[in-house]
């Protein structure tokens, strides 16, 4: 990072320097430079920030610096690629959308269930339709423990809007029973876990008294109906 740091730094005086010297043949007129040159005198080159008397060019070099900086980490996070979805991130949300579907299912011709045991939660089924099926679990003896799995063709998962502002993890890819998939986490601690197991997209919505690792667990024993 101080290799990054310096760099950077270097650009920057490069480029300062650059713009005196485009600078230095413009003209003002004898009123102009009057006033100025009193505005400097009376600064002495320097500013107040934060109670501290800074450099205007270290000031300069500063504002160059959190613009660029602020600039890689938003272009960090732009897009993230699999190899049938993508994540595109805009100011305060990530909206994902598939690019190979072409050969996938329309309707859920096959089911897929959890495989580990989960006699401690009770469950309910909030949708069962062709394209979709979505079922919440809920911890018997603690209620704000639950997660919602979600089986559903390519095409539903189509613009679904994630909350990633202000995220305590960034979407990154994961793998899940050999399959590619996504997992980030929401500001409030909620986990949210998205897998393609080859034609159908699964899905796994999380309170935060899950562990990452919990969750990934029951994500791994996901298999077909029987």
């Amino acid at each position: 990072m101080n290799e990054f740091k310096t760099a950077l730094e270097n650009a920057i005086n490069r480029q300062l320097e650059e713009y005196e010297k485009d600078t230095e043949s413009c003209e003002f007129s004898k009123s102009f430079e009057r006033k100025a040159n009193r505005l400097i005198k009376s600064m002495d080159g320097r500013t107040v920030f934060y109670g501290h008397s800074v450099p205007l060019r270290k000031l300069v070099q500063l504002a160059f610096l959190v613009v660029i900086l602020a600039s890689l980490s938003t272009a960090a996070y732009a897009a993230i690629s699999w190899s049938s979805f993508k994540v595109e991130s805009y100011d305060t949300y990530s909206l994902i959308k598939t690019t190979d579907i072409s050969d996938a299912p329309l309707t859920l011709e096959e089911r897929y269930e959890i495989g580990t045991d989960l006699s401690g939660y009770s469950s309910e089924i909030m949708l069962d339709e062709d394209h979709i099926v979505e079922i919440l679990y809920t911890d018997r003896y603690n209620a704000e423990k639950e997660f919602r799995f979600c089986q559903m063709t390519k095409g539903s998962v189509q613009g679904t809007r994630l909350n990633t502002e202000s995220f305590l993890q960034a979407p990154y890819a994961i793998d899940v029973n050999d399959c590619e998939g996504m997992y980030f986490q929401e500001h409030n601690g909620s986990h949210y876990i998205l897998f393609d197991n080859g034609d159908y997209f699964i899905e796994f919505v999380a309170s935060k008294e899950f562990s990452q690792d919990e969750l990934m667990s029951i994500c791994n024993s996901v298999q077909k109906a029987e």
